[in-house]
């Protein structure tokens, strides 16, 4: 007769009042000693969180949402655990043999082994699996189940070239067991130490948390510590240009300077249509639709592959439209980032755009100012947000400015571009407000 027991080592009560959970195979044949094999889970909770003498979680309801689902998690992953152990017992059972302690650990490693063969347990060999397993589409998006695109995959490559590195430079050994706390300082350490900003830090977090819940997913880990690492404050220093500054761009003679010509040509364009950059640059001719004696623009947001976007185009848009038409593959001229955002900062500066701007720094975990030229900040994303700010400023419906751009109803990045909207209202108020004094009398 076999049973399965939990049991929590309590003598060996870590600093977080968390006891190693156990899980106890016991096994009594006829005229012979009780047979027992403990096997270790790698899993610590503490004691109040579960009745060993009823064998039961006792997880409330009201405890924080990250410890609730931390223990949440050990649930279950202890239950899947069970479950694999009492499979072997039913295996052995129906094979008409009797399940021995000896019987149930044997078959319990033949079929450990087997389950994560196919999966590494070495954390860089796991991390490069899984990065195969995305490129085969085998890891899909998580919300629409559709294929990672290539820029994600290839920020992986970066992420995990990037760990590589801190491992060889600090000496510690990354492992599954070994990302933890103790990790956690020493990495953030070194990115400061390596000058990282904080918004970076943060992709390679999100980015290995990714990985590991991954891996626990698969079980060849059960670590969690991994849910514990939090995120460093960051700033958003993207600029936007005034309803002036666009007028002043649209109607500037840059006849004598070709390259900052097309650079002002794609850059309003994209002032006006507010898509992602990588969008922009991949627009066709089959994107541009003509009725009524209206251009509309239809494209399919390839990060987050959502509905179709349209959007009827400005009049300066269609004139560059008309002037490059059948000249590219594209209906803009060929542009990299790299100098584009060149280019901008150079058109900014023949603008003399050259107010001193206040930029926030976050680096090291303190966030600063600096004072910059405002054409100095000019960056491909200023369009987009520009696009967004605009209309927002001129009164159009929120969840209009939602669909035009592509941000889902319940994005939080959008709320940003409201925030931003608002100040300038703030500031056409306050204006007219200085117009009508009023002091009540004292």
């Amino acid at each position: 007769m076999g049973r399965l027991t939990i049991k929590l080592r309590e003598e060996a009560i870590n600093s977080d009042n968390e006891a190693p959970i156990i899980i106890n195979y016991s096994h009594k044949q006829k005229y012979q000693k009780n047979e027992v094999k403990k096997f270790n889970t790698g899993l610590t909770i503490c004691p109040k969180y579960f009745n060993v003498k009823k064998q039961l979680f006792t997880i409330p309801n009201d405890l924080p949402e990250l410890k609730r689902k931390k223990l949440l998690l050990i649930k279950k992953t202890i239950e899947d655990k069970l479950s694999f152990i009492d499979s072997i017992i039913f295996d052995i059972n129906v094979a008409g043999d009797e399940p021995t302690v000896n019987k149930v650990v044997d078959l319990y490693q033949v079929k450990f082994k087997k389950s994560t063969s196919a999966y590494q347990s070495d954390f860089f060999s796991f991390f490069e699996k899984f990065i195969e397993l995305s490129v085969k589409g085998k890891r899909t998006k998580k919300k629409t189940g559709l294929k990672l695109s290539p820029s994600i995959i290839t920020n992986y490559k970066s992420v995990l070239k990037t760990f590589q590195k801190f491992e060889a430079e600090t000496k510690y050994e990354i492992t599954f067991s070994s990302i933890n706390e103790k990790f956690y300082d020493i990495f953030i350490s070194w990115c400061y130490e390596n000058d990282l900003a904080n918004s970076y830090i943060n992709k390679l977090i999100r980015v290995i948390k990714t990985v590991v819940n991954y891996a626990v997913k698969l079980k060849v880990t059960h670590t969690t510590a991994i849910n514990d690492f939090g995120y460093l404050a960051e700033v958003d220093n993207t600029i936007t240009l005034s309803p002036e500054q666009l007028d002043y761009l649209m109607h500037l003679d840059l006849s004598n300077n070709k390259s900052l010509e097309v650079t002002r040509d794609i850059f309003v364009f994209g002032c006006f249509v507010g898509s992602r950059v990588s969008d922009l640059l991949s627009l066709k001719e089959e994107n541009i639709t003509f009725g009524n004696k209206i251009y509309y623009l239809k494209y399919k947001p390839a990060k987050t592959k959502a509905e179709d976007i349209i959007t009827k185009l400005h009049p300066f848009a269609v004139h560059v439209y008309k002037k490059y038409k059948g000249i590219y593959p594209t209906i803009l001229p060929p542009l990299g980032h790299r100098i584009f955002n060149r280019n901008l900062k150079v058109l900014g500066k023949h603008c003399q755009w050259d107010v001193m701007t206040v930029k926030n720094l976050a680096r090291k975990g303190v966030i600063t100012t600096e004072n910059f030229e405002f054409y100095k900040l000019l960056t491909t994303h200023v369009m987009r947000k520009t696009a967004i700010t605009t209309l927002l400023r001129q009164g159009v419906n929120e969840n209009v400015v939602k669909k035009l751009s592509g941000h889902a109803q319940n994005s939080k990045s959008f709320a940003k571009y409201v925030s931003i909207s608002q100040s300038y209202i703030d500031e056409s108020l306050n204006l007219a407000h200085s117009q009508l004094p009023f002091k009540p009398k004292k």
